[in-house]
C-alpha cells in the first residue's frame, strides 16, 4: 500500500512539473524605446522570444521595433509602440494585440496560426508589398489599414480563418510606394 502511495505521489510531482513546463512564459522588452527585435539584449533572459513565449513590449509611442529575423513563432504579443517588418515572418500561436502602427514591407509577412490565434491592431496599419495571413482558424484585424500597396498576399485559408481589413479603401497592385 504505501508504494502504491508513493508511486500516485510521484505521478501527481512529475504531472505538476509537466504542466507547468507547458505554460507559456512571459518575456519582455527591456527598453523603454524601440531596437532591433533580433538583438538578445533587448530582451528579458538575453534570449530572443520562441513559440512557446507570451512577449510583452511596453515602448514610447514615437518608437518602433525593427523586426528583419527570418522566422519567429510567439505563444502571444502585446505590443505598445510600432512594428516595422521587414523581412521574414512573425507568426502569433495565441490571442495578441498591438496599439500603434503596423507597417509590413515587401518580403514580410504577418501570419496568425490556429484556432486560437488572433491579433488585433488598435493604430494605423500600412502593408506596403508585405503578406498578410489568417491560416487555420487564425484571426487578423487591421481596422486601420486603409491602403494595401504591392505584391504580396492577403490570405484567409482554413475553417474560421478570417481578415478584418474593413477600413481597406485603396488597393494597388505593384511596386510599393
Amino acid at each position: 500500500m504505501k508504494r502504491n502511495n508513493y508511486l500516485h505521489c510521484l505521478f501527481l510531482v512529475i504531472t505538476t512539473l509537466c504542466m507547468t513546463a507547458l505554460q507559456a512564459a512571459e518575456v519582455q522588452w527591456l527598453s523603454a524605446v524601440g531596437g532591433d527585435w533580433n538583438d538578445t539584449a533587448n530582451w528579458s533572459g538575453g534570449i530572443l522570444p520562441t513559440e512557446s513565449d507570451d512577449v510583452l513590449i511596453s515602448i514610447a509611442t514615437d518608437s518602433t521595433i525593427e523586426y528583419s529575423t527570418a522566422n519567429t513563432v510567439v505563444n502571444s504579443l502585446t505590443l505598445t509602440g510600432n512594428l516595422n517588418l521587414l523581412s521574414g515572418s512573425l507568426t502569433v500561436a495565441g490571442a495578441s494585440e498591438i496599439t500603434g502602427l503596423l507597417t509590413i514591407q515587401q518580403g514580410a509577412t504577418l501570419i496568425a496560426m490556429g484556432d486560437v490565434a488572433s491579433l488585433v491592431v488598435n493604430g494605423l496599419a500600412n502593408i506596403d508589398g508585405g503578406n498578410v495571413h489568417a491560416l487555420n482558424g487564425g484571426q487578423i484585424s487591421l481596422p486601420g489599414a486603409t491602403r494595401y500597396q504591392g505584391a504580396g498576399s492577403l490570405i484567409a485559408q482554413g475553417a474560421g480563418s478570417r481578415l478584418d481589413l474593413s477600413a481597406l479603401t485603396d488597393i494597388g497592385i505593384g511596386t510599393p510606394g
